[in-house]
């Protein structure tokens, strides 16, 4: 018994060891440490088996009579974002974590400026992995554990909170883990240590599409039904492909395993990098990791015919070549949605009427989703307002009727994916980039999204992301604001530098302040050079231009030189016919009343398509 530490209240009893703690609470835990010495037996004792089994049945009977309430090991959540700067898509990321109780964000590469042998986000995306593993490496081993979420900056937008995501993960892992042991039998899983821990966003389209050949027919196919888009399925048209290949923008996983598959891609690229197109994107070099994972583990199937029959297309293996880095794909958009044509099979619907259950008469049952129950047991949508108004009396919007704060997930529209029938917690603008000006105003919180930035900064920092267990864990946010006496109020709301610098969202040098009204909908954001310049010469004013000298071409006219801040890059020219949200649209409290669609929302009732791109 000695080194065995026992935790133990009226009715409880807890097993605290390596791996964290196995109990039942029924009141506050007090810790001590049973030696042979304090509990009157000797090490010698013939009577330790018995009293053992006495002490573990003790602990079933209180693990049994309160499930709900075991106390578990602590884990953390990590989100972690390659940013070099901010402009008005990143904010609307950060809004989106932050109204939903997302962990502060860790900004890689912020303020990383392009030099040669070090590319910045505007060029390339490879700092992505150098810098990203760099802050892998830096944090203890004893964090290995941790899930890490890592995501873009500029087209990522969350709609649920992570509490629901967390628990999908463990969820898809299991049954990944499952299909493993189907294909390939249990034996070949364990002597080869397969298993899926890795998922990155499935999209519909492979890009970089260098040499398709080397990533077609091993690759795993989709584990939607086989004529989930109808007919036309997987025949070549993309709107009707299932999604199978990798995309990079959303990945999440363990930090021990983000880690060796972060060390595995950097190797790759600096033994296969070189100055062509596409290379200096980090898709690609994930995708090949994956395709040689996949490749080595369909040469461990029995039947050899794919092999036999692609002979003169095979994957170069070295011998010794390490493949296995427990990587799959988020087929269904249980935890991310990439949009690239997605169109036509999505829809920002509430689910007021809960699905009903269907008698054994019922010959045709008709097409229904409802809300999974891990969003329902999920805190309300409105919950950061609550805790301000129950934390700070003066706190008053009266944009924000009473009723809002009790407001449930059943009240609210959703994007949702209607091939699947998963309400996703992330959203992935890999399609058209005009979206993400036209799409804001979709998203639940837009209405409101003043009251819940005031909100969020008045309301008390908790960092619990979990109160129940989620794969014997309890979890926390990796990264809170700063401690109370470092931090004014409003410097609740930011996100943290890979080097700890916190870099709040408000204030002359902030984040996000400046964007605000176009975050909020008092202004529709213009195109991108005419923003940052804007803004820039809203906060710091800019010179009278000296008169244009004098000319006979009166066709010419001089212009204010503009300062663009703004990554032109992350948006290009708009050219959707999608009209975009009105400027004079002041945003309202009040909710769409029942089975009223939102006005923005795709009518899928008509046969034609929107023209594809």
């Amino acid at each position: 018994m000695a080194g065995v530490l026992m935790a133990t209240t009226l009715g409880a009893v807890a097993i605290r060891g390596h791996h964290g703690t196995i109990g039942a609470s029924a009141g506050p835990l007090v810790s001590r440490e049973l030696t042979p010495a304090k509990v009157g037996i000797h090490a010698q004792d013939p009577k330790l088996p018995s009293l053992l089994i006495k002490e573990l049945s003790s602990f079933r009977t209180a693990l049994q009579a309160n499930p709900d309430a075991i106390s578990s090991r602590e884990s953390n959540l990590h989100l972690i974002i390659p940013a070099t700067k901010s402009e008005f898509y990143f904010c609307q990321l950060l809004f989106s974590a932050t109204v939903l109780g997302w962990p502060h964000p860790t900004l890689i590469g912020w303020g990383l400026q392009p030099k040669e042998g070090d590319p910045d986000g505007k060029v390339s995306h490879l700092f992505k992995v150098s810098r990203t593993l760099q802050y892998f490496n830096s944090l203890p081993a004893d964090q290995d554990d941790d899930l890490v979420l890592l995501i873009d900056a500029y087209d990522v937008w969350f709609q649920l909170r992570p509490d629901v995501l967390i628990q999908r993960y463990y969820s898809m892992r299991d049954a990944a883990n499952q299909r493993l042991v189907s294909q390939l039998g249990s034996s070949v899983v364990a002597e080869h240590g397969l298993r899926q821990t890795i998922f990155f966003n499935a999209d519909k389209t492979l890009w970089p599409s260098i040499d398709t050949s080397t990533f077609l027919w091993w690759l795993p196919n989709s584990t939607l039904p086989e004529y989930a888009f109808g007919p036309e399925t997987d025949k070549g048209d993309h709107w009707m492909d299932r999604p199978r290949w990798l995309n990079s923008g959303a990945i999440i996983g363990p930090l021990g395993d983000m880690r060796r598959l972060f060390n595995a891609t950097l190797n790759k690229i600096n033994h296969e990098f070189n100055s062509t197109v596409f290379q200096h994107s980090d898709q690609l070099y994930f995708s090949e990791i994956y395709s040689d994972q996949e490749y080595a583990r369909m040469l461990l199937k029995p039947n050899q015919s794919l092999v036999d029959q692609y002979s003169q297309d095979k994957a170069l293996l070295a011998s010794d070549q390490e493949t296995e880095y427990h990587i799959s794909l988020d087929y269904k958009s249980e935890l991310f949605l990439a949009n690239a044509f997605y169109d036509d099979f999505l829809a920002w619907m509430t689910f007021r009427t809960p699905k009903k259950q269907l008698s054994n008469q019922v010959m045709l049952a008709p097409y229904q989703i409802d809300l999974s129950e891990d969003i329902l047991s999920s805190p309300h949508p409105f919950s950061v307002i609550s805790a301000a108004l129950n934390s700070d009396e003066a706190y008053v919007d009266s944009s924000v009727d009473s009723f809002v704060a009790n407001t449930s997930w059943r009240d609210i529209e959703l994007g949702t994916n209607l091939i699947t029938n998963q309400v996703f917690p992330l959203l992935h603008m890999t399609g058209i980039k005009e979206y993400r000006d036209t799409w804001w105003e979709r998203m639940w919180y837009f209405p409101y999204s003043r009251a819940l930035l005031t909100a969020a900064a008045i309301a008390p920092s908790d960092d619990f992301i979990t109160r129940t267990s989620a794969d014997g864990r309890i979890w926390r946010a990796a990264k809170g604001p700063p401690n109370s006496t470092e931090k004014s109020p409003e410097d609740t709301v930011g996100s943290w530098s890979e080097e700890g610098k916190w870099l709040p969202w408000h204030g002359p040098d902030g984040l996000c302040e400046i964007y605000e009204d176009y975050l909020f909908g008092q202004q529709t954001p213009p195109p991108p050079e005419d923003l940052a310049a804007t803004i820039h010469r809203e906060s710091k004013p800019a010179p009278p231009p000296p008169p244009p000298p004098p000319s006979n071409d009166h066709s010419s006219t001089s212009q204010e030189p503009l300062v663009v801040t703004v990554d032109q890059q992350q948006r290009p020219t708009h050219t959707s016919t999608t009209e975009p949200p009105s400027s004079d649209k002041t945003p309202g409290p009040k909710l769409d009343p029942p089975n009223t669609p939102s006005p923005k929302a795709p009518d899928h009732t008509e046969a034609s398509k929107p023209q594809k791109t």
